[in-house]
């Protein structure tokens, strides 16, 4: 049977994307993570992108809970309902 995901590889999401499972069914949430984040508005670094400390060298808080990996086949038997739903 073919899955949504190509063979052997997770999906790779957005960050708008990842978050929707979450919400909906957190029961599929394997691994989160707490890390500083923050919009780069300056343009010091970039300009408009969601910059994430992910080795917390910037000394800010952790302000921020990430999801990591959700459960695959959880995630596309979502897919698969919403795209079932009327």
């Amino acid at each position: 049977a073919r899955t949504l995901a190509a063979e052997g590889a997770n999906l790779v999401l957005m960050a708008r994307t990842a978050s929707r499972p979450l919400l909906v069914a957190p029961e599929g949430v394997r691994e989160r993570v707490l890390r500083p984040l923050r919009v780069e508005l300056t343009g010091a670094e970039t300009r408009g992108a969601t910059v994430v400390d992910w080795n917390r060298r910037s000394g800010r808080p952790d302000n921020a809970e990430i999801l990591m990996h959700y459960d695959q086949a959880a995630f596309e038997a979502l897919i698969r309902n919403a795209l079932r739903a009327d």
